[in-house]
């Protein structure tokens, strides 16, 4: 085909990450005629390397809801290993480590949430592996090729490149994150940002980084059930935080690197005239633990630094267009709810745009649902990021908000297990399109979770503004909890400050306190989350999984 020839598809789809190819080889398995267009190539760096149990969980949900079973390929180490490459990383924990400048941290001053299965996504791998996979379900893919001009009408869309290429077709989906083409074009981009959080930041892939664990003695009786270095790790400071996410950490690995960002306030860390990787060694020279390990590191590529990294858009659909997740908007690595925004706005998007193209229906108002989910996706993500920075200002109220966080995330993954049983139960496939619960961006919309952490966050954001000290902020939340203990779950002591670490157990022990959870709940929430044979849940391989790795 000759460059002036006009290249004719159902879908152009702008860009080829994670979000683009996935819905390229969804589209495609579907039997529509889907282009992918990049400005560059495969392989290459991207950030959101580290997964979560709703990520992986709606991968799999995605798999069986449009028969593109690779998608499992991508939700544990294992799978992972075995059918992508050996280069990701062990994610059993997430862990919280809160630090003072010139001060050697305090052990009492930790918080650890115990997860499995997840994974350190190496996403030059994982991303290389998807484009593959959508190719191989009949996606064109247009590498180095840049576009040039989008233009939308009633009969459909044009695409033009920079080479002098012509794409024709019915629908655009822009997968190119901050630097959209759409978004330009079309004026979207808010500014200012509509979200709270304010942060810059800098990051690089190291090499000779030392696990944590060997960075200091900790008395036994202060020691964490896993090892920091079996999951993400985030130093928490006022002001920021830093991620330490390692792909070395398991014998399937022959990856020696490990990802090291750097986020920061400007308002309380102002970006300094120098180097990124001198602002670095700057910085950690300040903080005994944090210097200690990364004595021996190095990069092995160059840092990037940026200025503010929040952005939004007004708009994300209108006649015959999206914006993916990350063109929309983008809040902060924090909490890894990159994948996970992504991946829901792909498994809502899809589903619509396989309806679409049958009966030629491409209006605004067809993708409402994808309109509400990524716009409350960015509003929720910025509120839980937002408070968790002006918490880290005093770290008790840091120890109470982490368990808003975790609780939300709790009820998250019990809505999608409970969707996957009813699937397995029923044999329904409608029991794995995006449901209203998850719409409106947050974990959960059960009125009473909702409600408590709207109320948590009014007391965070109190003590932002100066309004109430961090005592009280910390006592109202702990106030808030214990109101509404019913519907906490029971493999943590929600209510007790002194407990910073979720329990280790066994399987045995697991099943009991969810069993006896159940009975316990209220009538509403039980017939919401748990109207399937509970017994049944606790036999399916990923919650075995999860509860025996668990296990120092």
């Amino acid at each position: 085909m000759s460059n002036n020839q006009v290249r004719k598809y159902d879908v152009v789809i702008i860009g080829t990450g994670i979000g683009g190819t996935t819905l390229g080889a969804i589209l495609a398995r579907h039997g529509l005629r889907v282009a992918m267009i990049d400005s560059g190539t495969h392989p290459r760096f991207a950030v959101g390397e580290s997964t979560i149990a709703t990520t992986t969980l709606t991968l799999e949900l995605m798999a069986m809801r449009f028969d593109v079973p690779e998608l499992k390929h991508i939700t544990s180490i294992a799978e992972v290993s075995e059918n992508v490459m050996p280069s990701c990383g062990v994610k059993r924990n997430f862990g919280f480590v809160y630090h003072r400048e010139h001060t050697e941290q305090n052990p009492q001053e930790v918080n650890q949430a115990l997860v499995v299965n997840e994974v350190h996504y190496f996403r030059q791998d994982i991303d290389a592996y998807m484009l593959h996979v959508a190719i191989r379900y009949g996606c064109d893919a247009y590498q180095n090729t840049v576009v040039d001009d989008i233009r939308i009408d009633a009969g459909g869309v044009t695409v033009t490149t920079r080479g002098g290429l012509t794409f024709e077709a019915d629908f655009v989906a822009d997968g190119a994150g901050y630097r959209s083409v759409l978004a330009d074009k079309l004026g979207l981009r808010e500014t200012p940002c509509r979200a709270k959080t304010h942060a810059r930041g800098l990051f690089t892939h190291m090499i000779d980084v030392k696990p944590f664990d060997a960075c200091r003695e900790v008395p036994k009786a202060l020691q964490q059930p896993v090892p920091w270095h079996q999951g993400t790790l985030h130093h928490l400071f006022d002001g920021g935080w830093m991620w330490v996410i390692p792909f070395n950490n398991t014998p399937e690995s022959k990856n020696p690197l490990v990802s090291v960002g750097l986020m920061l306030d400007p308002r309380k860390h102002p970006k300094p005239d120098v180097r990124p990787e001198q602002e670095f060694a700057d910085f950690i020279a300040k903080h005994p633990d944090m210097a200690r390990q990364f004595a021996d590191a190095r990069a092995v590529r160059e840092w990037v630094s940026s200025g503010r990294i929040q952005y939004s858009a007004s708009e994300c659909t209108g006649d015959r267009f999206c914006l993916l997740s990350h063109a929309t908007g983008f809040i902060d690595p924090l909490f890894s709810r990159g994948l996970f925004n992504t991946m829901q706005t792909t498994n809502a998007l899809a589903g619509l745009l396989i309806e679409a193209a049958k009966d030629r229906d491409f209006s605004k108002a067809r993708f409402a649902p994808v309109e509400k989910l990524q716009q409350g996706l960015i509003d929720f993500n910025d509120r839980l990021v937002n408070c968790s920075y002006l918490s880290w200002g005093h770290y008790p109220l840091w120890n109470a908000w982490f368990r808003l966080w975790l609780l939300t995330g709790n009820y998250g993954q019990l809505h999608l297990q409970r969707v996957m049983m009813k699937y397995r139960q029923t044999g329904d496939a409608r029991w794995l399109e995006p449901a209203d619960a998850l719409l409106p961006g947050a974990f959960t919309t059960l009125e009473p979770i909702m409600r408590l952490f709207e109320e948590a966050a009014v007391c965070v954001e109190r003590y932002g503004a100066g309004e109430l000290s961090g005592e009280a902020a910390e006592r109202a939340i702990y106030a808030l909890l214990e109101e509404n203990a019913a519907l906490l779950p029971p493999f943590f002591d929600f209510v007790s400050p002194a407990e910073r670490i979720t329990w280790p157990s066994t399987p045995e022990k697991i099943a009991a306190l969810l069993l006896e959870w159940v009975e316990r709940l209220p009538e509403d929430v039980r017939a919401e989350y748990f109207d399937y044979d509970v017994r049944a849940l606790l036999q399916q391989p990923v919650v075995k999984d999860t509860i025996t790795a668990d296990v120092a």
